[in-house]
């Protein structure tokens, strides 16, 4: 089976488990990648539509609906250096994962590396959805961009994973750290990282995208005053969730305000490969 049926079957799959379910938001499947190949089939338009009539239909039933900002309690999974010795310091690297991912996975990473002599840190993305028969989680409420409950979502993500560090930081005797991201973790890395620079020494971007108007327009952050960080970022060349120009383009604008940038093109696709992971390591330990 090719890459491209599978990616199709995969999510024809998914739709007819979202048929079949209580759905009644449908806006957030734009950034879903299990759809990417199948977006355009005039099928799969006709399938939304009707969900979307179906949804409209439960939403006047049930009432509407308003969102309210709460605090909770999230996991965060850590492993540390062979022969941990808790009254040395040592780098901290915190990880998030991508949409639709969890810490038990991306915490995995740990063994790609090369006998690591740092904290790792993957704190779990706060909104849980299911893929399937899977859960998984988002840094960004399942919602449309343009509702302000998306937006405060995505910025209470960001304080969160800052308020993670600071704790960190007090907890274990901590040097340097960076803040590794994969896909939708990768776009959340950039904007925490530069909103937060002063707790971080450097960013490392995987398979993601830069989301600059939301820096500048939304946030009010003036680039050139925070690129005293260091960015490493590496990106599949057969990438099709999330193309490789979307790593060129943040490259190029970064390094346009004065960033200092590593840029790693691998022969791959959207993933996070033990090769682009150990230069990483290596540009941590420059």
């Amino acid at each position: 089976m090719s890459m491209m049926v599978g990616m199709k079957l995969a999510g024809q799959a998914k739709l007819h488990s979202l048929v079949c379910s209580d759905l009644t938001d449908v806006g957030w499947m734009k950034h879903d990648p299990d759809f990417k190949k199948v977006k355009e089939n005039e099928r799969f338009k006709a399938t939304i539509a009707s969900l979307e009539e179906k949804a409209k239909h439960k939403k006047e039933g049930k009432g509407e609906a308003i969102y309210i900002s709460a605090s909770a309690e999230f996991r965060c999974r850590l492993k540390f250096p062979e022969g941990y010795d808790p009254e040395k310091t040592y780098p901290l690297l915190v990880g998030l994962h991508g949409y639709g991912s969890d810490p038990e996975s991306f915490i995995g990473l740990w063994k790609r590396f090369d006998s690591p002599q740092f904290i790792y840190a993957v704190p779990q993305a706060p909104y849980p959805y299911l893929r399937g028969n899977e859960q998984g989680y988002s840094w960004t409420a399942q919602l449309p961009d343009e509702n302000p409950a998306w937006e405060r979502s995505r910025l209470e993500s960001e304080e969160y994973v800052a308020r993670l560090v600071k704790h960190l930081k007090n907890e274990y005797k901590v040097g340097d750290t960076y803040l590794l991201g994969f896909s939708q973790g990768c776009g959340m890395t950039y904007t925490i990282g530069i909103k937060n620079h002063e707790l971080f020494k450097g960013l490392i971007c995987f398979g993601g995208w830069f989301s600059k108007d939301w820096l500048v327009k939304k946030a009010g952050i003036d680039l050139n005053e925070m690129n005293d960080l260091r960015v490493f970022i590496a990106h599949g060349s057969k990438d099709q969730m999330v193309k490789i120009d979307k790593g060129l383009e943040a490259k190029e604008i970064l390094e346009k305000h004065g960033y200092n940038v590593t840029f790693y093109e691998f022969d791959g696709a959207h993933q996070v490969p033990k090769e682009a992971l150990l230069e990483a390591q290596k540009w941590m330990n420059e």
